[in-house]
């Protein structure tokens, strides 16, 4: 964003906006997923009891995470407003934005732990790459021909994709 539209504020504003909106994905879901993998590399030889430990630990995090994120982004205008001085009310709709793509990314925290218990970190490392090029070249694609806020929501769009391949 910043080679596109320099000298301009928006940059900071969608650096801000992404703050705000992943504060939900990792103070929740980010935190648990460190300490998932460790259980579910411990029970990795039993194959039964590791699938049900990671569905059950998706289920956890879905039913608390993805409304949490959701009550983010309608909260985030009101909250906004009320906490943070006027300088930061241009980040709410990329705040808005992102903390609906954040839903699928707090899904994705569990996917990925299961992937490295497992030892399948080659996978690991090959979505994460193609996921980096994808979000890199369709973000300023979306940048380039769009705006600021349609590069968001491309982000918003790329982490929902991304958190059912996991």
């Amino acid at each position: 964003l910043g080679r596109l539209y320099p000298g301009s504020a928006v940059v900071g504003h969608y650096f801000y906006g992404y703050q705000l909106s992943i504060q939900s994905a990792w103070l929740f879901a980010r935190n648990l997923a460190t300490v998932l993998m460790p259980s579910l590399s411990k029970l990795r030889l039993d194959a039964d009891r590791h699938q049900k430990a990671f569905l059950r630990a998706v289920r956890t995090i879905s039913t608390i995470g993805i409304p949490l994120s959701f009550l983010q982004a309608a909260a985030a205008d009101p909250a906004v407003r009320l906490v943070l001085p006027e300088k930061f009310y241009p980040a709410i709709p990329y705040m808005v934005v992102l903390s609906i793509g954040m839903a699928a990314q707090i899904a994705v925290q569990p996917a990925s732990a299961m992937l490295r218990s497992q030892g399948r970190f080659g996978a690991f490392a090959w979505i994460s790459w193609i996921q980096a090029i994808m979000i890199l070249s369709l973000v300023s694609l979306a940048a380039w021909r769009g705006s600021p806020l349609i590069a968001a929501a491309t982000i918003a769009a790329l982490i929902s994709v991304f958190g059912f391949i996991h």
